[in-house]
């Protein structure tokens, strides 16, 4: 199906400043709304939901200080952020006790139901405690993680959803080929777009080393992606297309959270005048509220080809048959970034 003015809208990482994305995203009319994870912070909990949630994207009427009736009329769907399973720190353990009313990602969220089979010991990496294992499994069953991976076609354009946090690990066989099998069931759209939350390529100061999901670029270039779509950095950055070649050996991921590879930049692209990509284009959205903070600010990488630390900002993609255009906007319109990605030569 060729679905032409087709409008896709990314929201960054929420928080406090986010009415006013919201308001200016609603005068977009956007068709479809993607949120790159944690949702609600700080610890993805049912209060913050009724708190910092639902009055910004679901507020009475459209007001720049109020947010907007957006989930009202928009089909809204969410990865899941570090933040949103109950875990600033990532290595932290949950304190079921203190916090009784987490996992509200997993409560709200109704996303397909076509994920792959959760590994065993998830529950365990999630809750350490055995007597809370046994309070969740009470409350939820075994569902607990359902809806957090999940694919689904929209128009020409096929999105893959995924959980990047700690507890996934996406190395694993059979993980891997469901990733390829969720891939393989949008082959015949025109668009492939990938999001999750921890992005593979960034250049902040403390999350540059997080490339674990470097691990998957091998099944997103097999499967053609367009473009994979990220937050967890507060502020925006696009790389160039790029290839990563694991080499004879295969991608390796290393213990201090780097991946061993091969990067093929694409430096001929620009998006303007040559709109045709060699490899794939990785985007962090993290700016739909606060900002970048002193230890993660970033020194733009040798991808890196727009980075602004400054601006809150949202993303918004025109979908016209074989022509895709992403443009980074502030509230006030400003427009922080464009780019064409043009298929219409392509065989």
């Amino acid at each position: 199906v060729c679905v032409r003015d087709h409008r896709v809208q990314r929201r960054g990482d929420g928080g406090k400043g986010a009415r006013a994305n919201a308001h200016a995203i609603q005068a977009y009319q956007p068709q479809l709304l993607l949120i790159p994870g944690d949702v609600v912070y700080d610890r993805g909990r049912v209060g913050e939901y009724l708190k910092h949630f639902f009055p910004i994207l679901n507020s009475d009427r459209s007001a720049r200080s109020l947010g907007a009736p957006l989930m009202r009329s928009t089909i809204t769907v969410a990865a899941p952020g570090n933040h949103d399973v109950g875990t600033p720190v990532q290595t932290e353990s949950l304190n079921w006790k203190k916090f009784p009313d987490m996992f509200g990602f997993y409560l709200f969220w109704s996303h397909p139901a076509n994920g792959p089979a959760l590994p065993q010991g998830l529950m365990g990496r999630l809750l350490s405690s055995a007597r809370n294992r046994k309070k969740m499994l009470a409350l939820r069953g075994n569902t607990l993680s359902d809806g957090s991976n999940f694919h689904f076609r929209f128009g020409n354009a096929h999105f893959v959803v995924l959980d990047a946090n700690t507890h996934m690990d996406w190395s694993k066989p059979l993980l891997r080929q469901w990733l390829k099998a969720a891939l393989q069931a949008g082959s015949d759209a025109q668009w492939r777009i990938v999001t999750f939350h921890q992005p593979p390529f960034n250049s902040d100061r403390k999350y540059t080393v997080e490339q674990r999901m470097r691990m998957i670029a091998d099944i997103m270039q097999e499967g053609k992606v367009d473009l994979v779509l990220g937050g967890h950095c507060h502020y925006y950055e696009r790389s160039a297309p790029i290839k990563v070649d694991g080499g004879s050996t295969g991608l390796r991921l290393n213990n201090d959270g780097t991946v061993s590879a091969r990067l093929n930049i694409d430096d001929k692209y620009d998006g303007r005048t040559i709109t045709s990509p060699d490899g794939i284009i990785y985007v962090v959205t993290g700016s739909g509220s606060r900002m970048v903070d002193e230890g993660h600010l970033p020194t733009r990488s040798s991808f890196t080809r727009c980075l602004n630390i400054t601006d809150n900002s949202f993303t918004v993609i025109d979908v016209d048959g074989a022509r895709l255009t992403l443009r980074q906007l502030t509230p006030d319109n400003k427009e922080i970034d464009k780019i064409t990605i043009d298929k219409s030569g392509s065989h």
